[in-house]
């Protein structure tokens, strides 16, 4: 999904500073075992043709990124929105789950009619 909602053309990297991005790593997991994980955090400045300093987020399951933190992260342009491949990376774009968008409730005060009805016990009702 992320992949597809990607622009087709790799962004230069001056247009990365103050974007967020996601940067897909090989992490070791709790067993011993490896697995691939995108990472996000935000371009803070560019090093370099292929290289950008980033503000990443914390990742409380990854070890040694519980605190995220600020590294350099070289960029290449052969990488750029390559799903399922290490040190891929991308924009990091929001999504909305169409559950979550529905989940929306408007909320509507309706005021009192005080008419001459309602001083006699009776309460009026609008149709």
């Amino acid at each position: 999904m992320h992949s597809q909602l990607q622009p087709f053309s790799r962004p230069d990297l001056n247009e990365l500073i103050d974007r967020r991005i996601d940067v897909l790593y090989v992490v070791e997991l709790g067993d011993s075992t490896t697995d691939l994980r995108w990472c996000q955090g935000k371009v803070i400045s560019v090093i370099n043709e292929k290289t950008v300093e980033v503000d990443w987020d914390p990742a409380p399951d990854i070890a040694g990124s519980e605190e995220g933190g600020i590294t350099e992260q070289v960029l290449l342009p052969s990488m750029w929105n390559k799903d399922g491949k290490a040190n891929a990376w991308r924009l990091d774009v929001d999504i909305y789950e169409e559950d979550e968008l529905d989940d929306e409730i408007s909320v509507v005060e309706v005021e009192d009619d005080d008419s001459s009805d309602s001083e006699s016990g009776e309460e009026s009702v609008d149709e």
